[in-house]
């Protein structure tokens, strides 16, 4: 259930860590801001984390979801390989504009941009085998 209802805040977070035949995908769910994801990379390689970039304005909303730049640390944090970003631009979730959320994952990311799987709805995305010795533009398909 996690930590949804203001009137009970005594649930915590769900999270799940996916693994199957070495390849790992992460799935945290509505998260704030954490250096938890730390400890999973100490577990092993990650391939996929999907990480929430959107419904965090105003700042109350903070309590519960992260910035995109938070998402873009605590994926750093995992050691995952590829960010697939959840939350945004499906219909209006908070105050923000709908594309400003990719907008502003996209500068924390920088040359790493290439890291980030969708971009748009309808793009595609393939694990490769043995993904993590992949390059960028083996995996993608746009």
């Amino acid at each position: 259930m996690g930590n949804r209802y203001p009137w009970n805040r005594r649930y915590g977070y769900n999270g799940y860590l996916i693994e199957k035949k070495g390849t790992r995908i992460f799935f945290p769910g509505d998260t704030a801001f954490t250096d938890q994801f730390r400890k999973l990379s100490e577990t092993g390689p990650v391939d996929l984390a999907f990480m929430p970039i959107g419904a965090y304005s105003p700042d109350h909303l903070r309590w519960a979801h992260c910035t995109p730049e938070e998402a873009w640390a605590m994926f750093r944090d995992t050691g995952a390989k590829w960010l697939a970003p959840i939350h945004w631009d499906t219909f209006v979730l908070s105050a923000e504009p709908l594309e400003e959320p990719m907008e502003r994952l996209m500068q924390a990311a920088g040359q790493e941009e290439g890291r980030i799987v969708f971009r748009k709805h309808g793009d595609t995305f393939m694990l490769p085998e043995g993904s993590r010795e992949k390059t960028d533009s083996e995996a993608l398909n746009r």
